[in-house]
C-alpha cells in the first residue's frame, strides 16, 4: 500500500483534482485534517502544508504534494519527483506604499517564511530583524510589528486591501510532488507510475488515466 500525504489548506482542491483524473481518488473532499482514507491500495492522510515534508521525510507517507514554497523553507530529505504546476503564487517582498529604506537601517520584515527571508537578505547584504509570524502577515506594517513583509500572493488583492505595494519579486511557487528517499528506492516502479500519470495529467490540464 501506498501512502499519499495532502496539505489540507489551497493546494488540497487541486490535488484532488490531479489524483481524481488518474484514477486514483474517489470520493468528496475531506473536510478536516487529520483524517486517513483508502481507496484501493492507496492511503491518504490529511496534514497541514507545513507538515507534509515531515510525513514524507520521515517515512510516515510514501508520497506527498506540497508548495515549492515550504520545500525550500523547510529543506527535508525528500525526493522532488515532479512539478505539477497547480496553485501557482509568488513569494514577494511588499511594504506600505511611499516607505523607504535608508541605508545602515536595519528593516523588520515579517513572514511564514524566515530560512527563505534570511538567505534573501543575506544575499542582498541588507541587515535585517526577521519576525516569523503563522499567517496574516500583512496586518504587520499597519499594526507596527514589522517594516515590511514576505508573503505569498496570488492576485494582490490582499496586500492592496492593507496599503502594501510589491517591491520585488522573491520566487515563484507551485504544487510539487515528494517522495520519502527510502520508498522511492524500494517501490521505484510504482511511484514512478504515478509520479509520471500525474506530470501528465498535470501538462494536460486533465483528463489522464493511470
Amino acid at each position: 500500500m501506498l501512502t499519499f500525504a495532502l496539505s489540507k489548506g489551497r493546494l488540497l482542491e487541486p490535488s484532488l483534482r490531479l489524483l481524481e483524473c488518474v484514477g486514483l481518488w474517489v470520493g468528496d473532499p475531506p473536510m478536516h485534517d487529520g483524517v486517513v482514507l483508502e481507496s484501493g491500495d492507496v492511503r491518504f492522510i490529511l496534514v497541514r502544508d507545513d507538515d507534509v515534508p515531515t510525513y514524507v521525510s520521515f517515512g510516515a507517507a510514501d508520497l506527498g504534494i506540497v508548495g515549492k514554497d515550504v520545500l525550500l523553507e523547510q529543506s527535508r530529505d525528500v525526493v522532488e519527483l515532479e512539478d505539477l504546476r497547480a496553485c501557482r503564487c509568488r513569494l514577494v517582498l511588499a511594504a506600505p506604499a511611499g516607505t523607504s529604506f535608508p541605508p545602515g537601517r536595519t528593516l523588520k520584515v515579517a513572514t511564514k517564511y524566515p530560512a527563505i527571508a534570511e538567505a534573501f537578505f543575506s544575499r542582498k547584504g541588507y541587515p535585517t530583524q526577521i519576525i516569523r509570524v503563522h499567517g496574516a502577515a500583512e496586518l504587520a506594517p499597519k499594526m507596527g510589528l514589522a517594516d515590511a513583509v514576505m508573503d505569498l500572493v496570488q492576485t494582490g488583492r490582499t496586500l492592496a486591501r492593507n496599503g502594501l505595494v510589491e517591491i520585488e519579486e522573491v520566487l515563484v511557487t507551485t504544487a510539487r510532488l515528494i517522495a520519502n528517499p527510502a520508498s522511492f528506492m524500494l517501490k521505484h516502479g510504482r511511484l514512478r507510475q504515478v509520479a509520471e500519470a500525474l506530470a501528465r495529467a498535470a501538462a494536460s490540464g486533465g483528463d489522464e488515466d493511470e
